[in-house]
């Protein structure tokens, strides 16, 4: 900026106007001050003789005039950035004082710079007091001189507050006992001292750094697989993290949950949150990294169904952190980290069918599969499929099952049945058998979760052994939630009455369903062909309700959000 706007910054009070050479600018600062007598003159004469022999006629402008500090060094600035007659005078040395409160002296160059120790050392430069007084040689040296050991008393003292901040980082057990796992609405047994509940339909999440933790990034310490009260975690300043620690760069995942991360349902609940986040971010950022944890325990792997969910909706490969940077006690901190506890717990309904389409749409991408129509050449096609299971829960009569659900799909025009053991097939595989039926039946089991993969609409019946309704408390009732996100229907249960009672009832429902829990499935023919042949009729009856009203129009997913 230049002497054209010097009024600006006070520059008024010093009577100045824009000179075509330094000499004006003497003549009309003289002609100011001779009406203050004999004495001013004398002293400006002193300052004359200093200016004429150090080369610096503006360095007595500021002597006895009092305006506002910051006003006279800009004003100063600008007098010096002038080009008096086009001078070629290399300025780069010049430099202007600035004063702080406590009255101590430092110096700035005209980009108002702090000097550093070279320029420091330079000998012409010159340094004014808290009175505007210029000081003579001996006392600029010593000024300078003082400077460079304040800036090294400083340097150490900063050095050694970083030490301090460093070694004061605060870790804590990832798993309190003191606290209820998952029963406390608005923090977990999982890094208790963080408080927090879902907000506009978003389930609980943390993000660090954030205004919650003062701009500190989120450390962890410790890998211990069977105690989760021996690994911990802490904040610390970016610039200032723990000593020893690793800083890994971009977005970490990091989750708790109270199952496992190989079962398609308990995986799933935990981690497609990490898909309704990047959803929700402007940008459809997704994780770097994922960080597991059971109960505080350090889990090193996913299962390959979860994982592939994962890498569709995320579109990139999933890497499971480790954590294995020499000492298990060697901390490790994230630049960015995303922290869930409860998985899809308190998502809003809305949210999570939304969450549901992006994971259906993005999964036939990856796995190329078109979703199909519900009706060639005006005719309504229905396609059935029976899924069976092996060892646990697996029915006691599978070929009666399929029988005769499939002597009731005969009965209806345009129904196709189909038997699957889905634990044969690949993720791919999978994605594709579902999204090409319109109604599944299988027993209570994490193959259900596959269930998201199905047109919206699409029907879903389930069947349960002894026990499960008197003893399995929620846990019976998951997969109508699931059917409830991703858009299907429910269509009830079969619960088998037959098979052994329970052989110690005194001890409980807990042991009593444990008891039950993985008996296989048997049947009753005729309850199961009335079940059928009601699921077909509605199904039908939506399907052409659906066509009629123009709301039953496929197309193949190409457009995914955060494609």
């Amino acid at each position: 900026m230049g002497l054209d706007s010097m009024e600006s910054y006070d520059c008024a009070a010093l009577n100045l106007k824009k000179p075509a050479t330094m000499k004006s600018v003497r003549s009309q600062y003289c002609a100011v001050y001779a009406v203050v007598g004999i004495l001013v003159l004398v002293i400006l004469g002193q300052l004359w003789v200093f200016e004429s022999t150090s080369g610096f006629g503006f360095s007595f402008l500021r002597a006895k005039v009092r305006i506002n500090e910051s006003s006279a060094v800009k004003c100063l600035r600008n007098v010096l950035s002038h080009d008096y007659g086009n001078s070629s005078e290399d300025k780069s040395h010049l430099m202007v004082p600035k004063i702080d409160k406590e009255k101590k002296l430092y110096v700035i160059d005209l980009e108002d710079k702090v000097l550093d120790r070279e320029k420091l050392n330079q000998k012409n430069i010159y340094v004014m007091d808290s009175e505007n007084k210029i000081q003579s040689n001996e006392s600029r040296d010593l000024t300078i001189e003082s400077l460079k050991d304040e800036t090294e008393t400083l340097k150490l003292e900063l050095e050694n507050l970083g030490n301090h901040l460093r070694e004061s980082v605060m870790f804590l057990p990832l798993k309190d006992t003191s606290v209820a796992p998952t029963t406390e609405p608005d923090r977990t047994w999982f890094m208790s001292t963080i408080y927090g509940k879902s907000e506009n339909g978003n389930p609980e999440y943390h993000y660090f750094p954030s205004e919650k933790s003062n701009g500190k990034i989120l450390c962890v310490k410790g890998r211990d697989r069977s105690n989760g009260t021996l690994n911990s975690y802490g904040f610390a300043w970016p610039k200032y993290l723990p000593p020893n620690s690793t800083l890994l760069p971009g977005i970490s995942f990091v989750s708790d949950n109270f199952y496992d991360y190989v079962n398609p349902w308990h995986s799933m609940s935990a981690l497609v949150v990490s898909a309704g986040w990047r959803m929700g971010n402007d940008r459809c950022v997704a994780p770097d990294r994922f960080v597991l944890y059971h109960n505080g325990e350090l889990v090193e792997t996913m299962g390959s169904w979860i994982s592939n969910v994962l890498r569709a909706a995320l579109d990139r490969a999933i890497v499971v952190e480790k954590l294995d940077y020499g000492d298990q006690h060697r901390p490790v901190c994230f630049e960015k980290a995303v922290v869930y506890r409860r998985g899809l717990g308190h998502m809003s309904l809305d949210k999570r069918i939304a969450l549901f389409d992006m994971i259906r749409c993005k999964a036939r991408k990856l796995c190329n599969v078109a979703q199909p129509q519900r009706s060639v050449a005006g005719k309504t096609t229905i396609n059935v499929t029976l899924v069976a299971r092996t060892g646990e829960r697996s029915f006691k009569n599978e070929s009666i099952v399929a029988s005769t659900i499939e002597k009731e799909c005969q009965k209806v025009v345009g129904c196709n049945f189909r038997l699957l053991h889905i634990a044969n097939l690949s993720f791919c595989e999978q994605v594709s058998a579902m999204s090409t039926t319109n109604i599944l039946a299988t027993a209570h089991g994490a193959q259900l979760t596959n269930m998201m993969f199905m047109s919206k609409g699409s029907s879903v019946m389930e069947m349960f052994p002894k026990g499960w309704l008197e003893g399995a408390g929620v846990g019976q009732y998951i997969y109508h939630w699931l059917a409830s996100w991703s858009g299907m229907n429910h269509e009830g249960t079969y619960r088998d009455t037959e098979g052994p009672e329970c052989p110690y009832p005194e001890r409980g429902r807990i042991p009593c369903f444990l008891f039950h829990k993985d008996m296989q499935v048997g049947h009753n023919t005729t309850y199961l062909a009335h079940w059928t042949a009601d699921v077909l009729a509605r199904f039908v009856n939506r399907t052409t309700s659906a066509t009629l009203h123009g709301t039953n129009r496929t197309s193949n997913p190409t457009n995914c959000p955060c494609d």
